[in-house]
């Protein structure tokens, strides 16, 4: 079968069986399904054993253009670790922690930033935690291993947020896999700037310039704004925003160097 084929499949009947765990009452209609299905898609593809090679793999978001060059991976090819200080959702830690164990530690920046990049051995080692996760928990390991270890994690949280909502991001999972696997510092983490939630139309060539001087990596396209243009008003929003964060965590970073 198509491995389009078989996620949809794996969908399908994952999500039947974990909506009736989370609440029986609720509509499987009223899943995200489209935004589990691509979060499927992209780790079977990064676990499929098929698929390996001694090439390092970059899994980028298609709505994402790059505007300046992005190290993937260190002079010991590591993935590069990244973090975002505006993308933290906290449910989607809850899941990480079900999947990952009591002994899961919580980063303190998100890893969602519409990419991520893995290695070989970082394939294999979370090809090998899915199937060993679905053992331990007598879980299917069938093709849509995936989509069941997922979803059936998700029916084990004790959610105020229906599932109707995202409860799971696979980004935020493999970098909170890497740290905890390799015994990563939270420290590796580099915040890295990209312009996302301030999109509200085409961006012209003046202000991608603008983007680039203040060191944003990237423009993702959410929603199709492109009948009108961006203004620089949000432009300089988004900047000023980032300007704030910077200084708060510098401000935050000499305080507990002044502790210890």
């Amino acid at each position: 079968m198509p491995l389009l084929a078989w996620v949809s499949s794996a969908f399908s009947i994952a999500v039947t069986n974990a909506s009736t765990a989370v609440n029986s009452k609720k509509k499987i209609k009223s899943i995200r399904k489209s935004w589990y299905y691509q979060q499927f898609l992209k780790l079977t593809y990064i676990v499929d054993n098929s698929n390996f090679s001694d090439h390092n793999l970059v899994v980028w978001d298609a709505d994402t253009t790059p505007i300046k060059k992005i190290e993937f991976f260190n002079k010991n090819n590591e993935p590069v670790l990244y973090g975002s200080s505006y993308e933290y959702h906290f449910p989607y830690f809850q899941t990480n922690k079900i999947l990952l164990g009591s002994k899961f530690k919580v980063l303190d920046y998100s890893c969602i930033t519409q990419f991520t990049s893995l290695n070989l051995e970082d394939r294999k080692d979370l090809r090998k935690f899915f199937l060993d996760f679905n053992k331990s928990h007598k879980i299917s390991n069938n093709k849509f291993f995936i989509a069941n270890a997922v979803l059936k994690s998700i029916s084990f949280c004790n959610y105020k947020t229906p599932i109707s909502r995202s409860l799971f991001s696979e980004y935020e999972f493999i970098g909170s896999f890497i740290i905890n696997k390799y015994k990563r510092l939270s420290s590796d983490q580099k915040i890295l700037k990209f312009f996302r939630n301030y999109v509200d139309g085409k961006i012209s060539f003046m202000q991608k310039i603008i983007l680039f001087i203040f060191d944003y990596k990237h423009i993702t396209y959410e929603v199709k704004f492109l009948k009108k243009s961006q203004s620089y008003k949000n432009i300089f929003n988004c900047i000023l925003r980032d300007l704030l964060i910077q200084f708060k965590l510098r401000k935050t970073e000499r305080f507990f160097i002044e502790i210890k």
